[in-house]
């Protein structure tokens, strides 16, 4: 019984604030991108970003190398890849463009056409990831390859002057630009991680208030509850009411300590969002816990129950949890929809490579009851299917069947 009716003291698990707060500002500053290194914070929305831009400069570029030749044609295409790659690997597409670049002094009857437009974008991408020292090689690289290609058009050397200024202009702003989005990014990282500490405090708040209201008022229920249950001159209906009572609490404060592990889980400061991420795990101490609680229940809903446990092996405390929520969920589903003038039946078999678990009711005349297994059931299914377990329903005339199958390896 002390296992089960301890103090809760030794469950709450305890952080300086300054810590947390740390950690939160260390994740916020750790750059604008996701933590495979996405610029736009998300991988898929980066490579798809880095697509289309790719095909738009593309659509934009190659036309105008049409009348310099097939080598040109091939220019644009490495120019239009280029500006695609600074989305995802800024260095490396701003090493490309500056290699096509490179070709136009080689050759000099290629011509880049509108490429040359394509430089700014590299460099607004190096800067926007935080790659200063090379995002300013990168620019030099691009000035002086456009300023020497463009020495064969250029009459003066102040019309080349001009040329060159405008060009480093020109990614001097894009570099700026970058810089900007960089500054935002981060600016909104850090609201948003302030915000989802404030309310990680908030829930770790919660959580201590249930620990010392709420736990601690239901382990003493449970300790004068066993207490009386082995008093002198209890009546054996008493005990079996005062167990029930026990059986119940224990159940309540297993869920509360479930609850308060919830609350303590930190938010993602990515902004991820999982829907199982900080779902309350209805469990009992025990399967056995959780096979009474099951009868008590039933039986409080005016139910006859006829409960059959057999057991070749200890179902481990890993499998618990996902049973107790799978009982929990047919139970209220014949609670809604079977005959209470009729015994339900729940047979349990735990061996050595898993558990299998059989309730079988009669289903109520009421025509307006369905019994075809509503959300409730083909959502327990995908959750026992994504454990490896299975879920079955069979109607065989009055006679309604819930088979689950659970191995003892959930991987929990």
């Amino acid at each position: 019984m002390a296992s089960h009716a301890h103090d809760a003291t030794d469950d709450v698990v305890t952080a300086s604030p300054r810590g947390r707060r740390d950690d939160t500002a260390r994740r916020a500053h750790a750059g604008p991108m996701s933590s495979s290194g996405s610029l736009l914070g998300s991988p898929r929305l980066t490579l798809s970003a880095a697509i289309a831009l790719a095909f738009f400069l593309a659509v934009i570029i190659i036309p105008t190398t049409f009348p310099s030749g097939a080598a040109s044609v091939l220019m644009g295409i490495g120019l239009s890849i280029g500006g695609g790659l600074s989305i995802t690997r800024p260095v490396a597409g701003g090493v490309l463009i500056g290699l096509v670049l490179t070709v136009a002094i080689l050759d000099p009857l290629s011509s880049p056409g509108l490429g040359v437009l394509v430089p700014p974008i590299a460099l607004a991408a190096c800067a926007g990831e935080g790659r200063l020292l090379p995002g300013i090689v990168i620019g030099l690289w691009h000035t002086t390859v456009i300023t020497v290609a463009a020495e064969r058009t250029m009459n003066t050397t102040a019309d080349l002057v001009t040329n060159a200024l405008v060009w480093i202009f020109m990614l001097t702003v894009a570099y700026l630009l970058g810089a900007l989005w960089r500054s935002m990014i981060l600016r909104l990282a850090t609201e948003r991680a302030r915000h989802a500490f404030d309310l990680a405090e908030q829930r770790r708040a919660i959580a201590r208030d249930l620990h010392d209201t709420g736990v601690r008022a239901i382990t003493e229920v449970i300790l004068l509850a066993e207490t009386a249950q082995h008093a002198d001159g209890v009546s054996a209906a008493d005990a079996e009411a005062f167990a029930r009572i026990s059986r119940t609490a224990r159940l309540s404060t297993d869920e509360l300590r479930s609850l308060m592990d919830a609350l303590r889980t930190d938010v993602p400061v990515d902004g991820s969002t999982d829907p199982t991420a900080y779902g309350v795990t209805v469990h009992a101490a025990s399967w056995d816990d959780a096979l009474q609680a099951a009868r008590d229940r039933l039986q409080a809903a005016d139910f006859t129950v006829n409960l059959s446990s057999e057991s070749d092996a200890p179902v481990p405390p890993s499998a618990t949890p996902v049973l107790s929520r799978c009982l929990w969920e047919v139970v209220a589903n014949v609670i809604r929809h079977a005959d209470d003038e009729y015994p339900v039946a729940i047979m349990s078999a735990a061996m050595s490579d898993g558990v299998e678990l059989l309730v079988r009711n009669t289903i109520d005349h009421d025509p307006v009851v369905r019994v075809d297994g509503g959300d409730g059931l083909r959502g327990l299914g995908e959750q026992l299917e994504a454990v490896g377990g299975s879920l079955e329903t069979q109607r065989d005339g009055d006679t309604f069947l819930t088979r689950i199958q659970l191995p003892t390896d959930t991987g929990r």
